[in-house]
């Protein structure tokens, strides 16, 4: 995982929200935590009266690569081990996440992007 954070920010009298995506080691590309706090603050802002506006940016001059896929599988539980195999060999590959596993984290993601294409708030990206 990386070590990027999302920041919210608001100017209250104008009626203003920025959202900050702040991993610039890989060009603010977003990862499960940073996705579910980006989220997070979506939710916060949909419900606020107070903000009219959301202003979408990303750290040091770089709108968003999207996924970090390079972490992508990790997603899904990459390094499961399975406790059953006995040969060393087999209990040091990787185990396929379960069905269940990968259902869950594909409905999050779609929950995630879902929510931002409806998202009720006026919102501009800064890119």
């Amino acid at each position: 995982m990386s070590d990027g954070t999302v920041r919210l920010e608001r100017d209250e009298s104008a009626g203003i929200a920025t959202i900050t995506l702040d991993n610039p080691a890989r060009k603010n590309a977003y990862d499960p935590p940073m996705r579910r706090q980006f989220y997070a603050y979506l939710e916060e802002l949909a419900y606020d009266d107070a903000t009219k506006v959301v202003h979408l940016r990303g750290a040091d001059g770089v709108f968003s690569t999207g996924a970090d896929m390079n972490n992508a599988y990790a997603w899904y539980g990459e390094g499961a081990k399975s406790p059953n195999d006995a040969s060393p060999e087999a209990r040091s590959k990787p185990r396929r996440p379960s069905q269940r596993r990968r259902l869950l984290v594909d409905r999050q993601t779609f929950d995630f992007y879902h929510f931002f294409l409806g998202f009720p708030k006026v919102t501009v990206a800064e890119v």
